[in-house]
């Protein structure tokens, strides 16, 4: 008879937290919501790419960034040095989308165990 009571009290578990989250969820959307008002300032941001090694499409990826819908931004690679095989297709990115701001910072400025993590770090600096 205890085993029954007990199987009970365990089956109504979740029906007591589906009540509950019923009961949440009426509270939350009985009240009408205040439209979220659109600002006319978007801060400007900097979309960091440390690069090392060439993609297969990598042009496609960079360019991507350059279609962005977001008024003021600047995109900012770092790469080894100038025998980075990715260059290219940087190059041919500023020169299809002129009116983006691109910039290209050349090595990481020091030694770390982890190269991606230094370019970042130079980057975040650069921004």
């Amino acid at each position: 008879m205890a085993l029954t009571w007990v199987f009970l009290g365990v089956a109504a578990i979740p029906f007591i937290y589906y009540l509950i989250a019923l009961y949440s969820s009426w509270r939350y959307f009985r009240h009408e919501r205040k439209p979220v008002v659109e600002l006319e300032y978007n801060r400007p941001v900097s979309v960091l790419k440390p690069i090392r090694g060439l993609d297969p499409d990598a042009y496609e990826n960079f360019a991507s960034f350059c279609r962005q819908d977001y008024p003021d931004y600047e995109i900012v690679f770092c790469v080894g040095g100038e025998d980075e095989p990715a260059l290219e297709a940087i190059e041919k990115l500023m020169r299809n989308f002129p009116e983006r701001q691109i910039r290209v910072l050349y090595g990481s400025g020091r030694v770390a165990t982890n190269d991606k993590c230094a370019k970042l770090a130079r980057l975040v600096s650069e921004a």
